[in-house]
């Protein structure tokens, strides 16, 4: 069986086809594609039999390659993986076609449930196939989940444990900020340089003679930068929301090189949570990951 995966994060690709194997489809055939245009360009030459598409891409978003595929009257089979969560919009991708919505931050459970109608003669009951849609708050992930996630994602292992509350003095640091469907920050992840190096360095295993020379000079290279950078739009998920028809974005990724006082008032805010994160590898060292979420 061939399945195509279509992702703007190269981050998030890989995790796909990791679950997947944990899913049980080992043995098959993988291809990955950037947006719905390198996507439809792969399900004509390479003919796949699952594709898993993103909704939010450049170029070409997936929706837009759905509706393309309907008006080409392909037969393929696609399903969206996906932080859409606006009902309407799930309606849309029914009607063009599409198999099933998988929410972000998604399981094993999730995607087995999601495909086994699709490749079995004894379909789910109707009712199991329909999506959660969960109402939630920008809330603190908990530990496990973080770890859950950065096991499925990262190439080296990493261990994580309860650490101590950063204070956000010792620079650089860098930051993602995640906001809803009213573009309001009301989440960040942040990491120490330490953290920073470890988990940009294990996604894709750079050299730990780079991370230590980045530690030494205090400076984070654009390789580690732009490996975190994909890790936070992966992390982004955790922070699902409650209330109906609401997504969750990352909307920036920032090295702080400077003293920031913004951060700091937030962090004395009386609304604000946070779960702090201590991050150990054996071939990269110790760190700490923080979870911020304004209310």
């Amino acid at each position: 069986m061939k399945f195509l995966v279509i992702d703007d994060s190269s981050a998030m690709r890989k995790m796909i086809i990791r679950t997947l194997k944990q899913a049980g489809y080992t043995g098959h055939d993988f291809m990955e594609a950037e947006d719905g245009k390198q996507g439809l360009e792969l399900i004509e030459s390479w003919e796949p039999d699952m594709v898993l598409s993103d909704w939010h891409m450049p170029v070409m978003t997936g929706i837009e390659m759905a509706e393309e595929l309907k008006n080409q009257k392909s037969d393929v089979k696609l399903g969206l993986i996906t932080t859409e969560r606006a009902q309407e919009n799930v309606e849309r991708a029914r009607e063009t076609g599409v198999l099933f919505v998988v929410q972000k931050p998604f399981t094993v459970q999730s995607l087995q449930e999601a495909l086994l109608p699709i490749f079995s003669d004894h379909p789910l009951p109707e009712h199991e196939q329909q999506e959660e849609h969960r109402t939630t708050t920008f809330i603190l992930p908990a530990i496990p989940q973080v770890q859950v996630l950065l096991d499925n994602l990262l190439s080296v292992q990493v261990t994580l444990g309860e650490g101590t509350a950063q204070s956000f003095d010792s620079i650089p640091l860098v930051a993602g900020l995640y906001a809803g469907d009213d573009n309001v920050t009301q989440a960040i992840w942040i990491t120490d340089i330490k953290a920073a190096c470890a988990l940009g360095a294990s996604l894709t295993i750079i050299p730990p003679n780079e991370v230590f020379t980045s530690l030494r000079t205090r400076e984070i290279p654009s390789g580690i930068f732009d490996n975190l950078r994909e890790i936070y739009n992966v992390l982004g998920g955790l922070f699902h929301r409650e209330e109906i028809n609401q997504n969750v974005r990352l909307t920036a990724a920032h090295i702080i090189k400077k003293p920031n006082e913004k951060l700091k008032q937030l962090m004395s805010s009386p609304g604000v949570q946070r779960v702090d994160i201590e991050i150990n590898s054996e071939d990269y060292g110790k760190g700490l990951l923080s979870a911020l979420v304004v209310n």
